[in-house]
């Protein structure tokens, strides 16, 4: 119940919102977080960098699997999650 609620927004993008979302990385499922640079440029955005850019399909791909209510946009070097604003 503490995971599910960290996951949740209140006016802004929660990092807790991709601690869920694995990448198979040279056969072993890791966390976004040990592939990739999570940065949140604004309160609506996350962007992520892998640092190898061979895996920004696969990064794209767990997102879009794992259905955390955005679609990922891929530029070629990173995947952008644009989040709705919130409305009352």
């Amino acid at each position: 119940l503490r995971r599910d609620y960290g996951t949740l927004r209140t006016g802004k993008v929660n990092p807790a919102t991709l601690d869920n979302i694995t990448n198979d990385y040279y056969g072993a499922q890791t966390a976004l977080s040990q592939v990739a640079t999570i940065l949140y440029p604004d309160a609506t955005t996350i962007n992520i960098s892998p640092w190898e850019k061979n895996l920004v399909k696969d990064i794209e791909q767990a997102i879009t699997q794992a259905n955390i209510g955005v679609n990922p946009n891929n530029n070629g070097e990173s995947v952008q999650l644009f989040f709705p604003p919130m409305t009352v």
